[in-house]
């Protein structure tokens, strides 16, 4: 791409872009960047598909984000800085070819947002089902299904329609929670391991994967699927008070914690969970969508139990240990029933509740 971008599209069209995004309300700080781009990046489901890789995963997300990561992060560090314009990829996509080219963009990525948000509510029944004592049932009601839909497709307009300036704080406030999330995820094989229910853990440890068609799925899975989304953020750069460095800045930060995130919350889970038990086509949602199969641990990823035999790290005369394995594969695997075939999924999970 060219230096200036003006030519590329004419300089009355680099100008009026620059003057709609400069009468935008300047609302964005860095530190509301670097949230977003946490929560748009960091995708719980792909941390899941990376436990199929066993030990090799840590080698798979090193490849991943050398050789893909860091280069789309330094692309987009330079078109942030190059046309920081509200709309961000269709602007670009628009300048650097045409309009036709932007509409097909922009359609794209509003199209990607209708289907997440057209979602949302089976997502909070299917999460609230498993959270509450004795709430099973909501995943198999369609009026529950149909009123929790609404009610969220409803509160989203409504929060867009205030703006930016409350917006950004649901926006915060979901990055902040999940970081939480993570982050006891992330410390639990530790804390495990100090008070020896695990034997050993090694988080970052180096093992070559073998060369097969199945390491290749997985890997352009974790490589394509977990390791995007900084492109997504620069389309509120009309919002931000200095798109131009915050943009970047925003990227520079978050690019070593997301990469640090994946690795460590991939090991945590393989801490106390086989890598065979996860399905990377439709997820695990399948296998622990009803409350009263808890007790049979096998449905829930767990190897068969067997008094007195470390099972996955995990000592089976500590119920408690029991209790905690299964609460943060619980997180896991209820992400993950939008693994990496959405529509596979999706379409699993509406035969199940409808």
């Amino acid at each position: 791409m060219p230096s200036d971008p003006a030519p590329a599209a004419g300089p009355e069209v680099f100008a009026s872009n620059s003057e709609h995004s400069s009468a935008l309300r300047k609302e964005l700080t860095l530190f509301d960047l670097v949230l977003a781009q946490l929560l748009v990046v960091l995708v719980a489901d792909y941390m899941g598909t990376a436990v199929k890789a066993g030990a090799s995963h840590v080698v798979f997300w090193i490849c991943g984000i050398l050789f893909f990561f860091l280069p789309l992060a330094a692309v987009v560090i330079h078109l942030n800085r190059l046309i920081p314009l509200e709309g961000g990829l269709y602007e670009w996509a628009r300048i650097a070819f045409n309009d036709k080219i932007g509409f097909l963009v922009a359609w794209n990525l509003w199209l990607y947002a209708i289907l997440y948000v057209g979602i949302a509510g089976f997502l909070t029944v299917s999460f609230a089902a498993y959270a509450i004592p004795g709430a099973a049932w909501m995943a198999t009601s369609k009026p529950m299904l149909i009123a929790a839909s609404c009610t969220v497709i409803a509160l989203t307009m409504f929060i867009a329609g205030l703006g930016l300036s409350a917006g950004k704080w649901v926006s915060n406030i979901a990055s902040i929670a999940f970081l939480i999330v993570i982050a006891m995820l992330i410390a639990s094989p530790f804390l495990n391991l100090w008070r020896g229910t695990l034997t050993e853990y090694h988080p970052l440890a180096l093992v070559a994967p073998p060369l097969t068609l199945f390491s290749l799925s997985v890997f352009s899975k974790m490589t394509f699927g977990a390791l995007t989304g900084f492109e997504y953020v620069a389309a509120l750069a009309g919002e931000c008070r200095n798109p131009q460095r915050d943009l970047p800045r925003s990227v520079l930060v978050t690019a070593p914690l997301i990469a640090i995130i994946y690795i460590l919350a991939t090991s945590a889970i393989l801490a106390f969970v086989n890598p065979n038990a996860e399905d990377v086509v439709v997820g695990n949602h399948v296998s622990i969508g009803d409350r009263h199969q808890f007790d049979s641990l096998p449905r829930a990823g767990l190897p068969e139990h067997q008094p007195g035999r470390k099972r996955g790290g995990l000592d089976d005369r500590d119920d408690e240990d029991d209790a905690t394995a299964i609460l943060f594969l619980g997180i896991e695997q209820s992400t993950s029933q939008w693994q990496t075939s959405p529509r596979l999924g999706l379409r699993s999970h509406l035969r199940r509740c409808c």
